[in-house]
């Protein structure tokens, strides 16, 4: 329940950051959505591997994402998971296993299949989630 109720703030304030202005591109929320995204990536661990929606934002706080980081990653700073070059629709954290998100609904489809048969070449045990809209696979 904590883990949601931080994605639902994290949420609110990154739609007042985005109602300011200080947000590049456009941004999906998750709001109404934080049981899906927490729920299944409370059984995930850090060695697991995650595709995110285009309301990954949730997706990747509940896989553990430092929400700091994050924050910085949606405001275009240097500081973020990916360096400031995602935003809000691209968010990815590698060291926590998320392989990145897509501002295409359904996008991550083909993206999973592709690492997917990379990442079994290369390790023999994997948990791999692929979240599509509001279902996981």
């Amino acid at each position: 329940m904590e883990r949601m109720m931080l994605v639902h703030t994290f949420e609110e304030r990154a739609f007042w950051l985005f109602g300011q202005g200080l947000v590049h591109g456009t941004m999906h929320l998750s709001i109404g959505e934080e049981a899906t995204g927490v729920g299944t990536s409370a059984a995930l661990t850090k060695d697991d591997y995650m595709l995110a929606t285009h309301r990954g934002h949730g997706q990747a706080l509940g896989k553990g994402v430092n929400v700091n980081d994050m924050m910085a990653e949606i405001l275009g700073r240097a500081t973020g998971t990916n360096h400031g070059k995602g935003g809000s629709m691209h968010i990815c954290d590698f060291d926590n296993g998320i392989l990145g998100a897509n501002g295409i609904v359904g996008g991550n489809g083909l993206s999973h299949v592709v690492q997917d048969s990379v990442l079994r070449c290369r390790i023999f045990r994997i948990v791999y989630v692929l979240h599509f809209r509001r279902w996981c696979f």
